[in-house]
């Protein structure tokens, strides 16, 4: 084998390696949560909150100024170093520093640093819960193509079954031991195989490009999936309603309404704040140069310095009413940060309650759905020997086998909607972390 056969025989298997990579479902999850969008929305909103927070709290810190000018005056003006008139044109710089510092502010500070804290705790959780949302619905779109997978392959092998079936029949025929309608009612139901085997395979592209949507994956890029060994999730089995009390104290959508309600409390301590004096403390230094003086540059910028050092207060008399409504507003957002949180509460609730009933109902359908393709492969078995001993006919053994088909299908949906359902609540009830 020359080298350049030996290169190709390397890239070919690295690509065949490459694109046979089998993707289970924590696979798509984590893929999911590091290219998704909405995670990176989520994540520049709490960036954004957390700076928020930043420059709440470098309010308590004092505020430090520096300045300078340099210009020149024309016509009667003030000579800057000596505050008297002068006539002449006069150059002019000067340098200054100030610094100040609120001491007390009513506790509106205090309050707002607070009240920032809750809102970036709150876009912590939201993120949290874009997250779990997101991988809701991964779950969902993975065990929809592996239920796809599944109809697609039973859908095969049916048609495969038929083949095997008309060809043994067709030999028959020939023979003269079978007749000619036996044929055509087992190539009808080839074709009507061949018809449901089609709409398998369109199915399992429709599910997965779905898949690849949710995942944040282009669209030709080829997917294969890890099938559930033992797909029935465990549920807790204590009791509903401490079930459900368990999920709703984790669940982060309940926990960023928490941090919301905080936030609008303290919103209106800090608007009461207003109402209060605000006192703190000043300092600056400054000095001026002129060139109507004979002294240096320097010597001018020594001898006119000055300091001050001061304190300062404001006590709000009136201002138009604003103080209080800035109140009446805050306590307004409080109210409809409190009846958010108590929809949001009541919906998940309802929620929550409605998904283990579903549990329970595909439980049942389940149980249904197996107890009757038992029965229907038992009748098959019964049928397929009446008409090899030529007690049943053909189109009566047919009518059979579609019904076990049928009874097939039933209970694969049944078995997959069921282990998806558990799914979904057990990932709820780990409050959407991984096992």
């Amino acid at each position: 084998m020359s080298k350049y056969s030996l290169v190709l025989v390397l890239l070919c298997s690295t690509f065949w390696g490459t694109a046979q990579k089998i993707w289970s479902l924590k696979d798509c999850l984590n893929y999911a949560v590091e290219h998704h969008p909405n995670t990176a929305q989520a994540a520049f909103d709490m960036q954004a909150a957390a700076l928020d927070y930043e420059v709440e709290k470098g309010s308590r810190l004092p505020s430090l100024s520096a300045s300078t000018n340099l210009g020149m005056q024309f016509g009667r003006t003030v000579d800057p170093t000596t505050n008297t008139f002068n006539n002449q044109q006069i150059g002019f710089n000067g340098w200054g520093i100030n610094a100040d510092w609120t001491i007390f502010s009513g506790g509106q500070i205090k309050q707002r640093i607070a009240q920032q804290k809750e809102l970036l705790e709150s876009s912590k959780w939201q993120s949290e819960e874009a997250i779990f949302l997101l991988k809701i619905d991964v779950i969902a779109a993975y065990y929809a193509c592996l239920l796809a997978d599944a109809q697609e392959e039973q859908a095969k092998l049916n048609v495969s079954s038929l083949k095997e079936q008309l060809a043994t029949l067709q030999k028959q025929v020939q023979s003269g031991t079978r007749s000619v309608t036996d044929r055509l009612e087992l190539e009808a139901q080839l074709t009507q195989g061949e018809q449901t085997k089609v709409q398998a395979t369109y199915q399992v592209a429709t599910q997965y490009t779905r898949l690849k949507n949710v995942l944040f994956l282009a669209a030709e890029q080829s997917i294969q999936l890890e099938k559930i060994a033992n797909p029935t999730a465990a549920i807790s089995t204590m009791a509903t309603e401490q079930l459900l009390q368990n999920i709703q104290t984790k669940y982060p959508g309940v926990l960023v309404q928490q941090a919301n309600l905080k936030a609008a409390e303290y919103a209106i301590q800090s608007s009461k704040s207003a109402f209060l004096p605000t006192v703190g403390v000043f300092a600056g230094i400054n000095t001026n140069y002129s060139s109507a003086s004979n002294k240096t540059y320097f010597e001018q910028l020594n001898q006119n310095l000055g300091q001050q050092v001061g304190l300062f207060a404001s006590v709000p008399i009136l201002n138009q009413g604003r103080s209080r409504a800035n109140v009446q507003r805050a306590e307004l957002a409080l109210k409809r940060a409190a009846l958010t949180y108590k929809q949001n509460q009541q919906a998940l609730d309802i929620a929550l309650q409605q998904m283990l009933q579903d549990v329970q109902a595909a439980k049942e359908i389940l149980e249904s759905a197996e107890q009757n393709l038992a029965l229907q492969e038992r009748l098959l078995a019964a049928k397929l020997r009446q008409h090899q001993l030529g007690v049943a006919s053909q189109l009566e053994y047919l009518i059979v086998r579609n019904q076990h088909q049928v009874a097939l299908q039933r209970q694969l949906i049944a078995s997959y909607d069921f282990d998806y359902k558990t799914a979904v609540v057990a990932f709820y009830e780990r409050n959407g972390k991984e096992e």
